[in-house]
C-alpha cells in the first residue's frame, strides 16, 4: 500500500517537468531512465524533446577552424561575398553598402560601392567576367550569408545556369564567411 502522504502530480508527468526535476538532464537519458522502471511517475512519460531556454542560454558554439589552414587550391575556386551597410553617412556619391568579393585562394578582393543592395546583381556579373577573362579560369563556388541580395531567385538561377555552386553560410555564424566578414 502507498503512503497517502505522497504528493501527486496528475498531468504534469510530463518530459518537460523531469528534465527541470533532473537538473536539466538530456532527453535520451530522462527516456533511458524512464525505461529501467527505477523512479514512481516515470513509466507514463508524455512530451516530446522541447527547447529548454535555461539548457540553450548554457550551450555554447564551438569555436571554427583557422580560416588561414582552409584555403582552396586554385584561383576562382570558391568566392566569398558580402555586403555591409547602411552606413549612417552616405558617400559623395550618394553610396550607402560596400559590396566585398573576395578570391579565396589569392585574397584578392574587389569592392563596390552601391546606393541600393539591389545592384550587387549586376556588379557580381561585372566581376565575373572580367576575373574569368583575367585569369583564364571560371568561378566554381560562391559563399555569401543568408542576406535577401544573395538568395533573390533571379541570382541564384544566374549562377545555377553558370555551373556555379552556391554556398550559404548557417545564420548567426559570421565565422563561416570570414574571409568576407
Amino acid at each position: 500500500m502507498q503512503n497517502d502522504s505522497a504528493a501527486y502530480i496528475s498531468d504534469k508527468d510530463s518530459i518537460e517537468l523531469w528534465h527541470a526535476r533532473f537538473g536539466h538532464l538530456n532527453m535520451q537519458g530522462i527516456k533511458d531512465f524512464s525505461k529501467s522502471n527505477n523512479a514512481y511517475g516515470l513509466e507514463n512519460l508524455k512530451g516530446n524533446v522541447y527547447k529548454c531556454d535555461t539548457c540553450l542560454t548554457k550551450s555554447s558554439r564551438a569555436s571554427f577552424p583557422n580560416i588561414d589552414k582552409m584555403r582552396t587550391q586554385h584561383v576562382l575556386e570558391l568566392v566569398h561575398m558580402d555586403i555591409w551597410g547602411p552606413s549612417p553617412v552616405k558617400s559623395l556619391g550618394g553610396a550607402e553598402y560596400f559590396y566585398s568579393i573576395i578570391d579565396d585562394y589569392s585574397r584578392y578582393a574587389v569592392v563596390y560601392f552601391l546606393k541600393h543592395k539591389n545592384e550587387a546583381f549586376e556588379c557580381f556579373k561585372a566581376y565575373k567576367q572580367a576575373m574569368e577573362r583575367l585569369t583564364n579560369r571560371k568561378i566554381k563556388r560562391v559563399r555569401s550569408d543568408n542576406g535577401t541580395e544573395f538568395c533573390a531567385d533571379y541570382f541564384e538561377q544566374y549562377l545555377i545556369d553558370e555551373g556555379i555552386k552556391i554556398e550559404h553560410t548557417n545564420t548567426y555564424s559570421p565565422e563561416m564567411n570570414g574571409v568576407a566578414e
